[in-house]
């Protein structure tokens, strides 16, 4: 069973832009 946790981070960007980048990590269990 393999347990992933989500990670979001706001990336910033110039013209009031905002990009979110969503993040996972894999973990094996």
């Amino acid at each position: 069973i393999a347990t992933i946790r989500p990670r979001v981070y706001e990336r910033r960007l110039p013209a009031g832009h905002r990009e979110i980048v969503p993040v996972g990590r894999v973990l094996p269990g």
